[in-house]
């Protein structure tokens, strides 16, 4: 194979410059230049700079599982990776946990006083045809009800198993309400989202929070549901749909917690146990306020166990969940779920488990952080590359590989690679975007059942009227379906 693929490479370069520059030089302008030239001429002409603020970026490293390089152009450039950096922290949280690790919401008892203790749970949603959040509201009704409480003069959260930075500050500031900015706590409702519907000429929310909602309903219709918080969670503005059929939307939350907590008194109430006073504990009071005397007496386990996120936060790229994973590794491992702890966890994991020499910057988890100088959440296409064989070589390779979207089946990449010579499942990729970068990386199923390792990324300016990210998905098409006609 490696024989023949200089020669595709040449006309590789050529459909690389075709689909991103419509400027690009021709077909014999370049057939006639020495090899090194035609590279020049083909894909740097994609990044010459229009000024010093306006350019593309771009970095790309092929290698077959033993870390030979079949491919490289500029793959040890330094950039960022959008949500590609959820590769570190799956891989770091299958490494540091085991595949059927599940978080944890316990309940203690201490006279009419009760305390939730959250872990971290991401499962507390609507799963198919389960909710599983009410699920665990009745049990936990059902327990206090078996112990003779009817009702409670204080019910106590405790969250701080996880910091209360619920989302990354470098997390765009315009974007908030949208359900990939949703916030991360240790006490967390359907994936950080509220849910409106429509329905029957009523709107209703999940989680349910019943007649702690202000609804400020305006007269006037739109084509679809429109729905939108107002001062805070309780205050939602909704406009129905013309049509009148039922319809959902969802946005992000502000203060999970507090939403958790008002949702549980209310569900509470509807099970015969009412609840005066409602407290979200900080730290302080936590430690000033130890459980030693309170009686533990519900243990609730996450319906999803480790290997299930992994899963999920991959092939949806579900920040969420990212986010979830990241504080977990942290929480789990140093004792602390924060944005620092958690980072820095994933930074050690990798060097404990022999996996050496990987150089990555992290913000967050989801790869949703960034920022126009010194930027975050980087690292290069070499270092993706020596991440995705050496979680190869593990015990923990298979729940990894099988954790990413099957390009052209399932996923971010169900409509994506549908070529016959993609065929059957030869790409296993995780996507990434966000304004100013566009990424793919993961594990090439060759026509001779060799598997290489590959990762694509594009950084650029916003302003350069050549970034039209469905450009950048052609290229990556184009790349890897070159290479692997090559070798047919």
């Amino acid at each position: 194979m490696r024989r023949g693929f200089p020669s595709t490479l040449k006309h590789l370069l050529l459909a690389v410059a075709a689909v991103l520059l419509p400027c690009a030089p021709s077909l014999h302008a370049l057939e006639a230049a020495p090899f090194a030239q035609q590279v020049d001429a083909g894909l740097r002409s994609i990044v010459l700079p229009i000024n010093a603020e306006n350019h593309i970026e771009i970095g790309v490293r092929i290698e077959d599982l033993e870390g030979e390089t079949v491919f490289d152009f500029h793959g040890d450039r330094n950039l960022v990776l959008a949500s590609n950096n959820k590769l570190f922290t799956t891989a770091a949280a299958l490494l540091a946990l085991p595949a059927d690790y599940r978080w944890h919401t316990r309940a203690y008892l201490n006279g009419q006083t009760l305390r939730v203790v959250g872990g971290g749970d991401p499962s507390l949603r609507p799963i198919g045809e389960r909710d599983v959040a009410e699920e665990y509201l009745a049990s936990l009704a059902k327990a206090l009800k078996d112990g003779g409480v009817s009702k409670l003069q204080r019910l106590e959260l405790d969250a701080t198993a996880f910091d209360d930075q619920y989302r990354h500050p470098l997390w765009p500031a315009n974007q908030l309400q949208q359900t990939y900015c949703a916030p991360m706590s240790a006490l967390s409702l359907n994936g950080g989202c509220t849910e409106v519907s429509f329905r029957s000429g009523s709107f209703s929310t999940v989680p349910q929070l019943g007649s702690a909602v202000d609804w400020r309903k305006g007269n006037k219709t739109y084509d679809s549901l429109s729905a939108w918080l107002g001062k805070d969670d309780f205050q939602i503005h909704a406009r129905a749909p013309k049509h009148g059929r039922a319809a959902a939307v969802q946005f992000a939350m502000k203060d999970p917690v507090r939403v958790f907590g008002v949702w549980m008194r209310q569900g509470l109430k509807r099970r015969g146990i009412a609840v005066e006073e409602l407290v979200v504990l900080d730290p302080e009071a936590v430690a000033a306020s130890p459980l030693a005397d309170s009686q533990a007496m519900h243990d609730w386990p996450s319906a999803w166990n480790l290997l299930e996120v992994v899963t999920a936060c991959n092939k949806v790229s579900d920040n969420f969940l990212a986010e979830c994973l990241l504080k977990t590794v942290g929480m789990e491992t140093q004792g602390q779920g924060s944005y620092p702890i958690g980072r820095q966890a994933i930074q050690e994991i990798f060097p404990q488990n022999e996996i050496k020499g990987l150089e990555f910057v992290q913000a967050d988890g989801s790869g949703m952080a960034r920022q126009s100088t010194d930027p975050v959440n980087t690292s290069t296409p070499a270092d993706l590359c020596l991440l995705l064989r050496e979680m190869a070589l593990r015990e923990q390779g298979a729940a990894f590989f099988d954790s990413l979207p099957i390009a052209g089946v399932e996923g971010r990449l169900g409509t994506r690679f549908k070529n016959a010579a993609f065929k059957p499942q030869r790409v296993h990729a995780k996507t990434g975007f966000i304004n100013g970068a566009s990424s793919l990386s993961g594990y090439l199923l060759m026509p001779n059942d060799e598997i290489l390792v590959f990762s694509i990324v594009v950084n650029f300016s916003r302003k350069n009227p050549n970034t039209n990210n469905a450009r950048f998905k052609k290229m990556q098409e184009q790349l890897l379906e070159r290479l692997i006609r090559n070798a047919m």
